[in-house]
């Protein structure tokens, strides 16, 4: 094999690395995007569910019955 030869292939190997390497970090990107959107909506089912159980809290007691 001739010198040009070995440096193209050096060439197509570092291309292919190089598409790798862009590749590995789209997909790096898109976990982190996916993480944080479930992160915000653990945060939102959690805030409603303190809201819902505080509205539940200050029911408590409000019916009496005083016709006993």
């Amino acid at each position: 094999m001739s010198v040009s030869g070995v440096s193209a292939n050096s060439n197509m190997e570092m291309l292919a690395v190089a598409m790798m390497k862009k590749q590995t970090d789209a997909e790096g990107e898109a976990a982190l995007q996916l993480l944080n959107s479930t992160v915000q909506s653990v945060q939102q089912v959690n805030q409603t569910a303190a809201q819902v159980q505080a509205s539940a809290n200050s029911r408590i007691g409000s019916l009496v019955n005083t016709t006993a």
